[in-house]
């Protein structure tokens, strides 16, 4: 099974409450909430920590676990054990995913002004061929930017991966010939988001509203 929480927010939690969150975090971890200007970042950070702690919590594991939070070569973050996760956020919108099974990455992007000459080094010409013969291009755009920034985060390597290189054919991508599922996730508006797996479990939804559910 692959769950997926996620969350949203437009103004700031009341400072009480979010400095009891902050408590959750292990000290880096607040160290580097700390860090950003400007609240909305802050909020981003924490909500997306907070929805990984829920997502440990339904395979029992302890937050405490997040002290031991490690990180691969490319900065990609990892739990000890088999639990594997990802986290993407976008204006309001925070997402997370996790597995036992395999490797997961999501991602998720507003849809905002995009130049599209700026993009050559990550659409393919067939793809661009395809973003211009669609209704709605900038929907397209980001509906293949939200699947290959997925791709290489479930991949590990992030941004040193060749975003051109990801070959999208319907419901898979293959980077460097290995498949990925790719599923849409249809949960925000005016928003692309998709899932990418090396499995195709079933995928388990959860809603979670830190302004009235307290961890």
């Amino acid at each position: 099974m692959i769950y997926i929480y996620y969350t949203e927010f437009d103004e700031p939690l009341p400072e009480n409450l979010y400095n009891k969150y902050l408590e959750m975090l292990p000290k880096p971890l607040i160290i580097k909430n700390l860090k950003y200007k400007f609240w909305e970042d802050r909020h981003r950070h924490l909500f997306g920590v907070l929805l990984l702690i829920k997502g440990m919590e339904v395979h029992n594991m302890s937050k405490d676990g997040l002290n031991e939070l490690n990180y691969n070569p490319f900065g990609r973050p990892f739990l000890e054990g088999s639990l594997d996760f990802n986290i993407s956020h976008s204006d309001r919108y925070v997402i997370c995913v996790l597995t036992e099974e395999g490797r997961v990455g999501v991602d998720v992007e507003v849809h905002g002004e995009v130049d599209f000459d700026i993009f050559q080094d990550i659409i393919t010409p067939e793809e661009q061929e395809d973003i211009e013969r669609s209704e709605n291009s900038k929907e397209s755009f980001f509906n293949f930017w939200a699947i290959k920034e997925s791709v290489i985060k479930a991949d590990g390597r992030g941004m040193s991966a060749s975003l051109p290189d990801i070959v999208i054919s319907g419901d898979s991508a293959t980077l460097d010939s290995k498949k990925w599922f790719v599923r849409k996730i249809d949960l925000f508006q005016s928003a692309s988001a998709y899932l990418v797996s090396n499995t195709n479990d079933k995928v388990s939804y959860k809603e979670v509203n830190f302004y009235k559910t307290e961890l």
